[in-house]
């Protein structure tokens, strides 16, 4: 007897590219930030994830994942939106200085000094009032 998937392979694709770019987002991330994160991907091509247009192995759902510090079974799970204003919910339950924590950490990675230098510069400008 033959397996039936519950699940089509588009569908399994969507669900995927909903999910990364909801993780991206709520990580503060820009699509070339996370593609340089998880390894030097090209932009164009996590664009392409995150509209369910490309298929993905598993190593690059690994640094992806890895760049999102989720676990691979996190980018597949199906996570309701939050009902207010639709927005999605925090996967972890990070309150807002984790959460931008985490996406400069993030950032951070392979930074040199003078990315730093001018990082702080910016961070120090916008947190002023």
């Amino acid at each position: 007897m033959p397996f039936e998937a519950s699940v089509s392979e588009e569908e399994v694709k969507q669900r995927l590219a909903q999910r990364i770019r909801q993780l991206r987002e709520s990580a503060g991330l820009s699509q070339e930030a996370l593609a340089h994160a998880a390894g030097n991907l090209s932009r164009p091509y996590l664009g392409q994830l995150e509209r369910g247009a490309k298929g993905v192995g598993l190593e690059t759902l690994v640094r992806i994942a890895d760049a999102l510090r989720v676990d691979v079974a996190d980018l597949l799970a199906r996570h309701e939106k939050a009902a207010a204003g639709g927005r999605v919910r925090n996967p972890k339950g990070l309150a807002p200085e984790q959460r931008l924590a985490r996406a400069v950490e993030v950032l951070a990675r392979d930074a040199r000094e003078e990315d730093v230098t001018r990082f702080l510069r910016l961070a120090r400008a916008f947190f002023k009032e």
